[in-house]
């Protein structure tokens, strides 16, 4: 699926959007310019002009293998884990795991082990799992499986030793990051550390590294620096909700089918620019052979996030606010407009739904409020 932002029929810019397989999207709308296509991935394809299908995460919400620790506010995870390894079943022999004692499910919850539906689930990424968002439901939002471990139906226990193991349910490090990630000289690390990009995307494609997106804010100082530190984080949890969206949990890099019209200028990196104007002005911008090496964009680490921060502060989509100046102004719903307005901004749809379920659970994983202005509509 794929979301293109040109200046198209819609006025968007050079964005798209994507489920499918690791480093190739799908574009159907591309010649029109008019925002997104819809994708192979999980949610519904077809080639239609609509982006808002197939929004769902697709092979991006396949549970994270690397997100068992929580994620702090600004903090890096908690060390010892989100649940201890000796309690699962007791040495007796038991059927199933048993949901007595296990904390049920409710919306924000800051339970480590939760039990929904009859089943068993472990808290994989806390500030998902403390969601306020439908997404995260276990075993019913369409983004469950990024938050939660399904750890099967409950049974009734039984046997000697107990339910649970001597560890205890959850690890002395507690639900959240101490004191936030290690510096490592990056201008964001105050405001989101590695620690934190790494469990928000623990499947992502080893392409998007957090070095070379600190190289890249290099070139744009005034990204995550405007305002108090909850409008920084704001603008970082916003940025990386409609990453999210464009690249199915930052695991793809080009578009997965190549609309002709689009030449060798589809849809490529973290948000997606397409359209050989783009890769023009880009290119101008941040002092890199766009259009003659096109491919620079999948292939240069640290270019790749420059595409996407020049897209992000200077392209408006005939809005009249970059989605900088949107998040700064306290719009969250501005940023979906400037990037894909003509076709997520007509009335709720799963796309943009999409899009503010990442940006709660950012928010939220981040310590801050969201704010109030989430929609486009």
């Amino acid at each position: 699926m794929l979301v293109l932002a040109g200046f198209g029929l819609f006025g968007a810019l050079g964005a798209c959007s994507v489920s499918g397989t690791a480093n190739d999207f799908t574009s159907s709308g591309g010649a029109a310019g008019v925002g997104s296509s819809i994708g192979v991935g999980s949610g519904p394809s077809g080639g239609g002009a609509m982006s808002f299908a197939g929004s769902t995460f697709g092979t991006a919400g396949a549970a994270p293998n690397g997100g068992a620790a929580p994620v702090g506010g600004g903090g890096a995870p908690s060390g010892a884990g989100a649940t201890s390894v000796g309690g699962a079943t007791n040495s007796g022999g038991a059927t199933g795991a048993t949901c007595s004692g296990i904390t049920p499910w409710t919306v924000g919850t800051t339970a480590s082990v939760v039990s929904h539906g009859g089943k068993k689930y472990s808290c994989k990424v806390a500030g998902w799992c403390a969601s306020t968002s439908a997404a995260y439901e276990p075993g019913v939002g369409f983004g469950w499986q990024d938050a939660w471990e399904d750890d099967g139906a409950c049974g009734n226990g039984g046997g000697a030793g107990g339910a649970t193991g001597s560890g205890g349910s959850t690890s002395s490090g507690g639900a959240t990051g101490g004191g936030g990630a290690p510096s490592t000289g990056c201008a964001l690390d105050s405001v989101l550390g590695e620690n934190n990009f790494q469990a928000w995307f623990p499947n992502r494609n080893g392409f998007y590294t957090y070095p070379n997106l600190c190289k890249a804010i290099g070139k744009y100082p005034a990204f995550a620096t405007s305002g108090d530190t909850t409008a920084k984080k704001r603008e970082v949890a916003a940025f990386f909700a409609n990453v999210a969206r464009e690249t199915g949990m930052l695991k793809f890099i080009d578009q997965i089918s190549h609309d002709p019209a689009n030449g060798n200028y589809w849809g490529r990196g973290p948000l997606q620019i397409t359209w050989d104007y783009n890769y023009r002005a880009c290119g101008a911008a941040i002092g890199a052979p766009l259009v003659d090496q096109p491919t620079l964009v999948s292939t240069d680490g640290a270019i790749t996030w420059e595409t996407a921060l020049w897209f992000w502060m200077t392209n408006d989509g005939g809005t009249g606010k970059t989605p900088h100046t949107a998040i700064v102004n306290g719009s969250f719903g501005g940023t979906i407009d400037a990037i894909n307005g003509g076709l997520e901004c007509n009335g709720p749809n799963e796309g943009a739904n999409e899009r503010i379920a990442h940006y709660q659970a950012f928010t939220q994983a981040l310590g801050v409020d969201p704010g109030g202005s989430l929609t486009c509509w």
